[in-house]
């Protein structure tokens, strides 16, 4: 077996960018049907930092898509007749139960949604907390999640696992979709 360099300037070695990002713990205010409610970092909603942007801005409407999930194998699909371009995508964590178990846990994969959600023209992915989610681990663990230091590879124009058209994706947690919309 003989192997021949593939790196830069015919060597072993390859120049890597890597990206570092930390999340700015800020508000966001959702507006809608007359009225205005502010989130709050940590208790409401948990993000993490974008590695093809210093800062974003976004706004825009809020369409709800079941799973966020579109697989003709199982004749699926939560985007049918349903127009999020240019708006944000709200989804469920999760999976549907009927879902055989080898597509599950695939499918429940945060990257395999935010991309679904891309392709069918969001510019952004809110993700509601599962109840299975939030018996195995508290909402404050997600909060010391967000706030670490991120860092990934980045090739001077995209980055590992992000979706460049992406303006704002994040998890929301139920009570804060109790507050947004009442009911349980």
């Amino acid at each position: 077996l003989k192997l021949e360099p593939a790196g830069d300037k015919g060597m072993f070695y390859q120049t890597m960018t890597i990206r570092r990002t930390q999340l700015v713990e800020e508000d966001v205010r959702a507006a809608g049907n007359g009225r205005t409610q502010r989130l709050v970092f940590g208790t409401d909603y948990i993000a993490s930092g974008d590695a093809l942007r210093t800062e974003s801005h976004a706004s825009g409407g809020v369409v709800f898509a079941g799973f966020g999930l579109t697989h003709p194998e199982l004749k699926y699909d939560d985007y049918a007749g349903v127009d999020v371009r240019g708006k944000f995508v709200v989804i469920q964590q999760g999976v549907p139960e009927s879902f055989p178990d080898d597509y599950k846990q695939f499918l429940e994969w945060t990257e395999i949604k935010n991309e679904n959600a891309v392709a069918h023209g969001a510019i952004g992915v809110i993700t509601i907390r599962s109840e299975q989610a939030e018996r195995r681990a508290p909402w404050t663990a997600g909060r010391v999640r967000a706030a670490r230091i991120r860092t990934v590879w980045y090739d001077g124009k995209n980055a590992l696992d992000t979706q460049p058209t992406l303006q704002f994706v994040a998890t929301i947690s139920r009570a804060a979709v109790r507050k947004l919309v009442g009911g349980t």
